[in-house]
């Protein structure tokens, strides 16, 4: 029988767009085993008071 795969965290984020001074704005996680998830996820929404401009917004959803 061959063993479980190693454990591995899955990083995700979303930002204020692309361009320098850029704000993180969602930042994600969640630890898998091979593509199978383990556990609770892990995110948190971020409000640094700076402006999404709307091209940004119609690609992330966040206003």
């Amino acid at each position: 029988m061959a063993d479980a795969p190693p454990p591995w965290i899955l990083i995700a984020s979303e930002t204020t767009g692309i361009k320098a001074s850029l704000s993180v704005v969602e930042l994600a996680a969640q630890r898998m085993r091979g593509w199978t998830p383990e556990g609770a996820s892990f995110r948190r929404l971020f409000n640094h008071n700076a402006d999404i401009p709307p091209e940004d917004s119609r690609a992330n959803g966040y206003t």
